[in-house]
């Protein structure tokens, strides 16, 4: 008997281990039944009872000389694998005995347990990197806590047949070896683990030991594993506690032996696997609950396996696998929270998504080949829909039934010419983003949109005008207009009465911003960035927003050529932060501030035909300070009535101009 216990004591040495029927054993030792040996710390003498589970019987791991009642077997400090002693001797059920004791007797109404496979580990983790010690677990039947094989080339496990016992791991089951492992035969009885991990098995090539397994916990990770060729093995299994990665299998065809997996509790992550051409073996999946990813499997051209599945839970993300041509399979989805497809350039289309009516947040970016979303035809409401980099795409008809919508992001998408299709909405809760569209030449078909909540974007367009928009009054954060090199003009938000900020930069031909003559206030109390930034408009002759009142924010007026006065600021009375002109080559006067009485900071500066700052003559109000600088036609006397004019205010100033007052 202990000539048993002696060899699995020298074999598992160090290996934070114990055997059949164990006692609580400290950390780090190797505690046997039979007997009071122990490696590392040592068994723990007289430690606490722990009943066995499993179909082990019931036994509890006693005290060094622990004894049973009449008729019942006395144990050392690791305690009995049998049944527990009733009052008079075995109980009901039976005794065994621990690795190498007596064969167990069943009891009236107990359970025969194979003596073979009686024997149970109890510690927290127990690691094998050798054969020799992976032999010396023949008859154990249940791990209580985690096991781990690993080992280098030549010296690891290759053998699994040693566990022909084992059915059932209630922490993680571990495989990691470069040795010549190449299958799982040997594990045909487990059932049940906590976690199953392969990971890095240099030669492994199939799973087919692992046919009765058929509840994971947790997770089940097979990763990097470079020769495994196929899942098969796994056809047992039909839900997955938590999360399931298969992911840098590069020799991995298929995700068949997975047929019978219907639910995942947790994320699902396929990626890496240079050589997997399909999801076929997912037919039965009808639901992951946590985020799925389908990533870099540069072979995968299709995914219509999964006709089964009308749930995903957080996101379903489908990104840079090459060959991918379409997203059939994805059928079965009506609602999603958030859809990314992005980096696939030979996806052509997404009818696989024909059933979708709402998503929370969907993108289609970097899938250049796509010139068609008819696939989201159904939709009808949306979070936020994100179209980048789509080279291909020449319409958006197809979201003819779209009413709702958070944000709408269209960029860089060179073949739009129009925006046809979006004719449903009346309002944008979120951002209106129209950037990078440079066939882009009529926006009618938003004719119907009269508010955006948040921001209005429209940069690098061909637009000459922005008609299309007569009907929108409000855009509650910022309307940014810039870069388009055609356009002229901003007449057709001529009914915008209310934005947050307002940014025109970069248009080289727009004349006038007179569009905007509804506009009486900009900015937020308290807002601390710039309300009003009109900049690098070469055209720009007036400024045109005769009803603007009040900026909370700051204003800057630069770098517009031609732009002479100030004229069409004429009624505006009060900038909160930092008002600032520079670099207008043109500016003669500051003709148009007439009406200024209150201004945060004044900052003037790099106009070299600035002669007269009189139309200042009403402030009454400076906050901080003013500034003059590289005005080189401006007379010292100019300066020095600003000076006068500013300090009697309270407030500092500062002004490198000098020049002889003329």
């Amino acid at each position: 008997m202990f000539s048993r216990f002696s060899r699995l004591l020298s074999l598992l040495a160090g290996c934070a281990c114990t055997a059949a029927g164990c006692g609580e054993a400290d950390s780090g030792s190797v505690a046997l039944s039979g007997g009071s040996s122990s490696v590392g710390g040592g068994a723990a003498t007289g430690g606490s009872a722990q009943p066995s589970t499993g179909g082990i019987g019931g036994a509890s791991a006693g005290a060094t000389a622990g004894s049973a009642g009449n008729g019942g077997a006395s144990v050392g400090a690791g305690g009995s694998t049998g049944g527990a002693a009733g009052k008079t001797g075995a109980s009901s059920g039976g005794s065994a005995a621990g690795v190498g004791g007596a064969e167990p007797t069943a009891g009236s109404g107990g359970d025969a347990v194979d003596p073979e496979c009686a024997g149970v580990l109890v510690a927290d983790r127990t690691e094998v990197r050798t054969q020799a010690q992976l032999e010396a677990l023949r008859g154990i039947g249940k791990v209580e806590g985690s096991l781990v094989i690993n080992g280098a080339p030549g010296t690891g496990p290759s053998d699994l047949r040693a566990l022909s016992c084992l059915s059932e791991v209630k922490g993680s089951l571990m495989i990691t070896t470069k040795s010549a492992l190449t299958s799982l035969d040997g594990l045909e009885r487990l059932e049940r683990v906590g976690k199953l991990d392969l990971f890095d098995n240099a030669e492994l090539v199939d799973l087919g030991g692992l046919s009765h397994l058929r509840e994971i916990s947790t997770t089940l990770s097979v990763t990097d594993n470079a020769k495994l060729r196929s899942l098969a093995g796994l056809g047992a299994l039909t839900t997955i506690g938590g999360a399931l990665t298969i992911d840098g299998n590069s020799s991995l065809v298929s995700l068949e032996g997975l047929d019978a997996l219907a639910h995942i509790a947790g994320d699902c992550t396929i990626s890496r696997n240079v050589a997997l051409a399909s999801l076929d073996g997912l037919g039965s999946l009808a639901e992951v609950a946590g985020a799925w990813t389908i990533e870099a499997n540069p072979a995968l051209v299709r995914m219509d396996a999964l006709r089964s599945l009308y749930r995903v839970g957080p996101k379903l993300i489908i990104t840079n696998n090459a060959h991918l041509a379409n997203l059939d399979g994805l059928e079965g989805l009506q609602v999603i929270e958030q859809l990314s497809v992005a980096g696939n350039p030979l996806l052509v289309q997404v009818d696989g998504l024909r059933n979708l009516e709402k998503g929370g947040d969907i993108t289609l970016s970097g899938d250049t080949a796509l010139s068609s979303v008819q696939g989201l035809a159904a939709l009808t409401q949306v979070g936020t829909l994100r179209l980048d980099n789509l080279a291909a795409l020449a319409s958006l008809a197809e979201f003819a039934q779209l009413r709702e919508i958070g944000t709408l992001y269209l960029y860089n998408l060179e073949a739009l010419a129009s925006l046809g299709g979006l004719e449903p909405l009346r309002k944008v809760q979120g951002t209106l983003h129209l950037e990078q569209l440079p066939g882009l030449k009529d926006l009618t078909p938003l004719s119907e949109l009269s508010e955006i909540d948040n921001t209005l974007n429209i940069y690098g367009t061909s637009l000459v005008s922005l008609d299309g928009l007569q009907n929108l009054t409000r855009v509650g954060g910022t309307l940014a207009i810039g870069i388009n090199e055609e356009l002229e003009n901003l007449d057709g938000i001529g009914g915008v009465e209310e934005v947050g900020e307002l940014y025109v930069s970069s248009n080289p031909r727009l004349t006038s911003l007179n569009g905007l003559a509804r506009l009486a206030q900009l900015g937020a109390e308290g807002l601390s960035g710039s309300a009003l930034y009109v900049d690098g408009n070469n055209a720009l002759a007036e400024l045109g927003l005769h009803a603007l009142l009040r900026v909370q924010g700051s204003v800057l007026i630069g770098d517009n050529a031609v732009l002479k006065s100030l004229a069409g600021l004429e009624n505006l009375s009060s900038v909160g932060g930092e008002f600032t002109v520079h670099r207008a080559g043109a500016l003669t006067s500051l003709a148009g501030l007439e009406k200024l009485t209150s201004v945060g900071k004044l900052t003037i500066g790099d106009c070299p035909k600035l002669v007269n700052l009189h139309a200042l003559s009403s402030l009454e109000s400076v906050a901080i300070g003013c500034s003059l600088f590289r005005n080189e036609k401006l007379p010292t006397c100019e300066a020095q009535w600003l000076q006068h004019l500013v300090e009697g205010l309270g407030a500092d100033f500062s002004s490198d101009d000098n020049r002889v007052c003329r």
